[in-house]
């Protein structure tokens, strides 16, 4: 499983690099904006792929008052741990567009 991941995560991280090159417009649907970061690579809505789905980055922040701010950060500088093993990379993303982004995934 974990050479898998490592396999994924090397495949997924250039195409997301790439990805992030491309202009964005602030008037971008979310969903838009998602795929073009590059997010869909390791995340979909409901299911688990490299990291976890949207829903389950919802779910685990429910409760937490503080969370868009901290998922939006992580968004923007990456996060190592939180989900195992396997380091989400930050994403080429201006504050608002990452706060966008975790307004939406926390609303799943």
């Amino acid at each position: 499983m974990m050479r898998r991941a490592a396999l994924l995560a090397c495949v997924a991280m250039p195409l997301a690099v790439a990805a992030q090159d491309k202009p964005k417009d602030k008037e971008m649907p979310v969903t838009e904006l998602i795929d073009l970061v590059g997010c869909t690579l390791c995340h979909q809505v409901d299911n688990r792929i490299l990291g976890p789905s949207f829903k389950e980055v919802a779910v685990k922040y429910r409760n937490d008052k503080e969370a868009l701010p901290r998922v939006a950060e992580r968004i923007q500088k990456g996060s190592k741990g939180i989900w195992g093993e396997v380091a989400m990379p930050p994403n080429n993303v201006k504050p608002e567009e990452a706060k966008r982004i975790a307004e939406w995934v926390l609303a799943r």
